[in-house]
């Protein structure tokens, strides 16, 4: 029995096409050839990447960012390895609780983190650089 597409396949269509729509735009505009951004497009090129990575506060941005996924993936490696190793192994009601409380941070959007993190920074008086961005990712 083959059932015909309903309103829930609809809805599934409009919402994903809502969502990846806009980065196909993007896209296609961060190849024109152009030297504005205007339909139809002028070509393929990578014109707007070199101007892109020209520029040095994004070079040093992105350097920065590189630095700091490197450190915390492999710290984060290093903590969850061993977390799973002791959550596996070791069967209390306080490692439960602990178990718990580590999911925490997974149920809550990333932006009610970052003005956490933010705030306690503020209220802490705690200078942004790179030791605040590794332990906020982490």
């Amino acid at each position: 029995m083959t059932r015909r597409p309903g309103i829930l396949a609809v809805v599934v269509v409009v919402l994903v096409s809502f969502l990846y729509l806009p980065l196909i735009v993007v896209a296609l505009y961060a190849f024109n050839g152009g030297s504005n951004l205007s339909w139809p497009l002028h070509g393929l090129g990578f014109r707007w990447f070199r101007v892109l990575f020209s520029d040095p506060g994004f070079s040093s941005a992105f350097k920065t960012s590189a630095e700091v996924a490197v450190v915390v993936a492999f710290t984060s490696t290093a903590i969850a390895t061993a977390a799973a190793l002791v959550f596996t192994r070791v069967q209390s009601v306080l490692m439960r609780a602990l178990q718990g409380l580590a999911l925490v941070p997974a149920m809550l959007p990333p932006l009610f983190l970052a003005i956490a993190l933010f705030t306690a920074m503020d209220l802490f008086k705690i200078q942004p650089g790179f030791g605040p961005i590794v332990v906020g990712h982490l």
